[in-house]
Protein backbone atom coordinates (compact mmCIF):
# COMPACT_ATOMS: atom_id res chain seq x y z
CA UNK A 1 0.00 0.00 0.00
CA UNK A 2 1.85 3.19 -0.76
CA UNK A 3 2.03 5.91 1.54
CA UNK A 4 1.54 9.47 1.96
CA UNK A 5 4.96 10.38 0.98
CA UNK A 6 4.27 8.02 -2.52
CA UNK A 7 1.37 9.55 -3.40
CA UNK A 8 2.78 13.06 -2.12
CA UNK A 9 5.55 12.01 -5.08
CA UNK A 10 3.16 10.57 -7.35
CA UNK A 11 1.06 13.79 -7.60
CA UNK A 12 4.21 16.16 -7.80
CA UNK A 13 5.41 13.80 -10.59
CA UNK A 14 2.01 14.32 -12.57
CA UNK A 15 2.02 18.19 -12.48
CA UNK A 16 5.91 18.21 -13.73
CA UNK A 17 4.91 15.43 -16.74
CA UNK A 18 1.67 18.08 -17.43
CA UNK A 19 4.10 20.75 -17.19
CA UNK A 20 6.11 19.25 -19.92
CA UNK A 21 3.92 18.67 -21.96
CA UNK A 22 2.60 21.97 -22.27
CA UNK A 23 6.37 23.15 -22.35
CA UNK A 24 5.62 25.55 -19.03
CA UNK A 25 8.84 23.65 -17.50
CA UNK A 26 11.97 21.51 -18.71
CA UNK A 27 13.75 18.71 -17.08
CA UNK A 28 11.29 15.42 -16.89
CA UNK A 29 13.18 13.13 -18.72
CA UNK A 30 15.36 12.27 -16.66
CA UNK A 31 12.51 11.43 -14.23
CA UNK A 32 10.63 9.32 -16.24
CA UNK A 33 11.11 5.05 -15.64
CA UNK A 34 13.03 3.68 -18.94
CA UNK A 35 11.15 2.20 -21.72
CA UNK A 36 11.82 1.09 -25.31
CA UNK A 37 10.81 4.32 -26.54
CA UNK A 38 12.90 7.07 -25.29
CA UNK A 39 11.86 9.85 -22.83
CA UNK A 40 12.37 12.73 -25.44
CA UNK A 41 10.25 10.85 -28.26
CA UNK A 42 7.72 9.16 -25.89
CA UNK A 43 7.31 13.29 -24.23
CA UNK A 44 7.15 14.40 -28.22
CA UNK A 45 3.77 12.18 -28.80
CA UNK A 46 2.31 13.50 -25.52
CA UNK A 47 3.12 16.98 -27.15
CA UNK A 48 1.45 16.14 -30.43
CA UNK A 49 -1.55 14.83 -29.19
CA UNK A 50 -2.05 17.25 -26.47
CA UNK A 51 -1.48 19.98 -29.42
CA UNK A 52 -3.89 18.33 -31.49
CA UNK A 53 -6.84 17.69 -29.08
CA UNK A 54 -6.47 21.23 -27.77
CA UNK A 55 -6.59 22.53 -31.50
CA UNK A 56 -9.30 20.55 -32.13
CA UNK A 57 -11.55 21.28 -28.96
CA UNK A 58 -11.04 24.91 -29.93
CA UNK A 59 -12.17 24.26 -33.27
CA UNK A 60 -15.71 23.40 -32.49
CA UNK A 61 -16.04 27.23 -30.92
CA UNK A 62 -14.25 29.33 -33.67
CA UNK A 63 -15.14 27.45 -37.11
CA UNK A 64 -15.38 30.16 -38.75
CA UNK A 65 -12.13 31.21 -37.92
CA UNK A 66 -10.53 27.64 -37.94
CA UNK A 67 -11.78 27.65 -41.71
CA UNK A 68 -10.13 30.94 -42.33
CA UNK A 69 -7.23 29.68 -41.20
CA UNK A 70 -6.72 26.13 -42.26
CA UNK A 71 -5.38 23.62 -39.83
CA UNK A 72 -1.99 24.13 -39.66
CA UNK A 73 -1.79 27.91 -39.23
CA UNK A 74 -5.01 27.24 -36.54
CA UNK A 75 -3.32 24.65 -34.56
CA UNK A 76 0.11 27.15 -34.59
CA UNK A 77 -2.08 30.06 -33.21
CA UNK A 78 -4.02 27.75 -30.71
CA UNK A 79 -0.67 25.88 -29.21
CA UNK A 80 0.61 29.34 -28.78
CA UNK A 81 -1.80 31.51 -26.97
CA UNK A 82 -2.19 28.30 -24.97
CA UNK A 83 1.83 28.90 -23.84
CA UNK A 84 1.21 32.81 -23.87
CA UNK A 85 -2.09 32.80 -21.68
CA UNK A 86 -3.02 29.21 -19.89
CA UNK A 87 -6.47 28.72 -19.16
CA UNK A 88 -6.88 28.47 -14.93
CA UNK A 89 -10.53 26.87 -15.74
CA UNK A 90 -10.82 22.92 -15.59
CA UNK A 91 -13.86 23.55 -18.10
CA UNK A 92 -12.03 24.04 -21.53
CA UNK A 93 -14.81 25.79 -23.06
CA UNK A 94 -13.64 28.77 -21.07
CA UNK A 95 -10.08 28.50 -22.96
CA UNK A 96 -12.44 30.17 -25.59
CA UNK A 97 -12.23 33.45 -23.75
CA UNK A 98 -8.31 33.44 -23.51
CA UNK A 99 -8.00 32.80 -27.14
CA UNK A 100 -10.22 36.46 -27.87
CA UNK A 101 -7.88 37.77 -25.31
CA UNK A 102 -4.52 36.47 -27.01
CA UNK A 103 -6.56 38.05 -30.10
CA UNK A 104 -7.01 41.51 -28.70
CA UNK A 105 -3.42 41.72 -27.97
CA UNK A 106 -1.85 40.81 -31.51
CA UNK A 107 -4.28 41.06 -34.22
CA UNK A 108 -6.63 44.44 -33.10
CA UNK A 109 -5.54 47.23 -34.65
CA UNK A 110 -3.53 45.38 -37.25
CA UNK A 111 -3.95 43.96 -40.62
CA UNK A 112 -5.04 40.81 -39.06
CA UNK A 113 -7.97 42.48 -37.31
CA UNK A 114 -10.08 40.57 -39.15
CA UNK A 115 -9.37 37.15 -36.89
CA UNK A 116 -9.79 39.40 -34.02
CA UNK A 117 -13.38 40.58 -35.22
CA UNK A 118 -14.52 36.78 -36.47
CA UNK A 119 -13.49 35.53 -32.43
CA UNK A 120 -15.17 37.90 -30.64
CA UNK A 121 -18.76 37.02 -32.48
CA UNK A 122 -17.48 33.55 -32.47
CA UNK A 123 -17.27 33.86 -28.87
CA UNK A 124 -20.62 35.30 -27.91
CA UNK A 125 -22.24 32.63 -29.82
CA UNK A 126 -20.87 30.00 -27.48
CA UNK A 127 -21.18 32.07 -24.51
CA UNK A 128 -25.48 32.67 -26.01
CA UNK A 129 -25.47 29.14 -26.97
CA UNK A 130 -24.95 27.76 -23.41
CA UNK A 131 -26.75 30.87 -21.42
CA UNK A 132 -29.48 29.78 -19.18
CA UNK A 133 -32.74 30.65 -20.31
CA UNK A 134 -34.63 33.93 -19.82
CA UNK A 135 -37.07 34.08 -16.54
CA UNK A 136 -39.84 35.24 -18.86
CA UNK A 137 -40.87 37.23 -21.92
CA UNK A 138 -41.07 41.13 -21.47
CA UNK A 139 -45.32 41.16 -21.48
CA UNK A 140 -46.46 43.94 -23.51
CA UNK A 141 -49.85 44.22 -21.27
CA UNK A 142 -48.21 43.85 -18.25
CA UNK A 143 -46.03 47.13 -19.12
CA UNK A 144 -49.29 49.10 -20.32
CA UNK A 145 -50.56 48.50 -16.78
CA UNK A 146 -47.81 50.20 -15.07
CA UNK A 147 -49.23 53.94 -13.87
CA UNK A 148 -47.68 56.83 -15.99
CA UNK A 149 -45.91 58.06 -12.83
CA UNK A 150 -44.22 55.12 -12.03
CA UNK A 151 -43.24 54.39 -15.37
CA UNK A 152 -39.70 56.67 -15.10
CA UNK A 153 -39.16 53.56 -12.59
CA UNK A 154 -38.94 50.83 -15.10
CA UNK A 155 -35.67 49.18 -15.17
CA UNK A 156 -34.41 46.70 -18.38
CA UNK A 157 -31.80 44.16 -18.39
CA UNK A 158 -30.43 42.32 -21.49
CA UNK A 159 -31.51 38.37 -21.02
CA UNK A 160 -27.85 35.71 -20.87
CA UNK A 161 -29.22 34.71 -24.30
CA UNK A 162 -28.72 37.87 -26.37
CA UNK A 163 -25.09 40.04 -26.47
CA UNK A 164 -24.34 43.16 -27.92
CA UNK A 165 -21.10 43.57 -30.02
CA UNK A 166 -18.82 46.57 -31.64
CA UNK A 167 -16.75 44.62 -34.22
CA UNK A 168 -15.41 45.90 -37.64
CA UNK A 169 -17.72 45.80 -40.75
CA UNK A 170 -18.53 43.01 -42.69
CA UNK A 171 -17.96 40.62 -39.97
CA UNK A 172 -21.05 38.88 -40.03
CA UNK A 173 -20.91 38.70 -43.37
CA UNK A 174 -17.68 36.97 -43.08
CA UNK A 175 -18.82 34.71 -40.35
CA UNK A 176 -21.71 33.42 -42.63
CA UNK A 177 -19.64 32.75 -45.40
CA UNK A 178 -17.10 30.95 -43.28
CA UNK A 179 -18.88 28.84 -40.67
CA UNK A 180 -20.39 26.44 -42.97
CA UNK A 181 -16.90 25.59 -44.63
CA UNK A 182 -15.00 23.02 -43.79
CA UNK A 183 -11.01 23.48 -42.95
CA UNK A 184 -8.32 22.94 -45.39
CA UNK A 185 -4.89 22.01 -44.54
CA UNK A 186 -3.59 25.65 -46.10
CA UNK A 187 -5.78 28.77 -45.24
CA UNK A 188 -9.32 29.70 -47.29
CA UNK A 189 -7.97 32.43 -48.48
CA UNK A 190 -5.94 35.28 -47.75
CA UNK A 191 -6.75 37.17 -45.27
CA UNK A 192 -9.25 40.09 -45.99
CA UNK A 193 -8.37 43.57 -45.41
CA UNK A 194 -10.70 45.36 -43.20
CA UNK A 195 -12.83 47.80 -44.64
CA UNK A 196 -12.71 50.36 -41.95
CA UNK A 197 -15.57 51.33 -40.08
CA UNK A 198 -17.45 48.95 -37.65
CA UNK A 199 -20.43 47.10 -37.38
CA UNK A 200 -22.92 46.66 -34.32
CA UNK A 201 -24.58 43.03 -33.71
CA UNK A 202 -27.17 41.34 -31.56
CA UNK A 203 -26.73 37.85 -30.88
CA UNK A 204 -29.41 36.24 -29.41
CA UNK A 205 -30.76 32.93 -29.05
CA UNK A 206 -34.66 32.10 -29.40
CA UNK A 207 -37.53 29.56 -30.23
CA UNK A 208 -36.55 30.25 -33.37
CA UNK A 209 -32.90 29.20 -32.94
CA UNK A 210 -29.88 31.29 -32.95
CA UNK A 211 -29.89 34.87 -34.82
CA UNK A 212 -26.96 37.79 -35.45
CA UNK A 213 -28.53 40.75 -36.06
CA UNK A 214 -26.26 43.42 -37.54
CA UNK A 215 -28.60 46.61 -35.95
CA UNK A 216 -28.90 50.07 -37.60
CA UNK A 217 -27.58 53.21 -36.01
CA UNK A 218 -28.86 54.09 -33.02
CA UNK A 219 -29.87 50.86 -31.79
CA UNK A 220 -27.13 49.42 -29.80
CA UNK A 221 -26.75 52.29 -27.83
CA UNK A 222 -30.66 52.23 -26.76
CA UNK A 223 -30.05 48.32 -25.84
CA UNK A 224 -26.65 49.07 -24.09
CA UNK A 225 -28.31 51.87 -22.10
CA UNK A 226 -31.39 50.18 -21.17
CA UNK A 227 -29.22 47.50 -20.18
CA UNK A 228 -27.11 49.14 -18.11
CA UNK A 229 -29.99 50.06 -15.77
CA UNK A 230 -31.11 53.30 -17.30
CA UNK A 231 -34.58 54.31 -17.20
CA UNK A 232 -37.09 55.40 -20.07
CA UNK A 233 -37.41 58.86 -18.30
Amino acid sequence: MAGADDVTELAGLQADFVAAVLHRAPGIGPRLAPTRVPADVALGIYRTNARTNFANALAAAFPALHALLGTDDWASLCWTCQRERPSAHGDLFQAGGQLVAFLARHAAGTPRAVLHDLAVLEWAVQRVMVAADAGGRLDPGTLAAVPPDRQGDLRFTLAPTHALLRVGAGTAAHWEALREMPAATAPAAPLPPSPGGREDLLVQRGAEGLRVVVLVPGEFELLAALGGGASLA
